[in-house]
């Protein structure tokens, strides 16, 4: 479960993304944002895609895999230095129960590669519906913690996405 490993994320339009997409020899995925007016994010889960600038992140943990056509939602935590082994301990009790979560196909926590404290939650589903109904779960109250301290502190957001095809214009 616990592994380094390197994964990017690069931001912008889906015609920019696709047409970066072709040019690379490692295998990326290219997300479509649930909400309105949000950037496209394209994925690459190897860490080896040439980018100018992409975002890096190093893996902490992970369990299963990202599946076309899955549900993807990232949870950002920016969080203090004294949150940190805090943070990474309550992770471990909630990775620690990912067999109780219905429809969940992956669950990764990676760390960004830069000063700044800021952790990722990325979670694959069958669907959004699934995400949303663990959220109301006792499993999910050691993330309702730290969503709630990191928003009052340095930072938390969360956005949702869909894996698309490129090639498939009813994406």
């Amino acid at each position: 479960m616990f592994l380094m490993a390197t994964i990017q994320t690069v931001f912008g339009s889906r015609a920019f993304l696709t047409q970066l997409q072709t040019k690379q020899a490692a295998p990326t995925l290219l997300l479509k944002p649930e909400s309105h007016g949000l950037d496209y994010m394209l994925l690459d889960s190897t860490g080896r895609g040439q980018f100018t600038l992409p975002f890096k992140y190093n893996v902490l943990a992970t369990r299963g895999e990202l599946q076309k056509k899955n549900y993807v939602h990232m949870m950002y935590f920016n969080l203090a230095a004294d949150q940190e082994a805090i943070f990474v301990a309550q992770m471990k009790t909630f990775f620690d129960a990912y067999e109780q979560f219905p429809h969940i196909t992956g669950l990764t926590l990676m760390r960004l590669d830069a000063k700044q404290i800021q952790f990722v939650l990325m979670s694959s589903w069958v669907s959004g519906s699934d995400f949303f109904a663990l959220k109301s779960t006792p499993a999910f109250a050691p993330l309702n913690k730290f969503m709630n301290r990191a928003a009052d502190q340095l930072g938390f957001h969360e956005n949702g996405y869909r894996v698309i095809d490129p090639d498939d214009d009813q994406n």
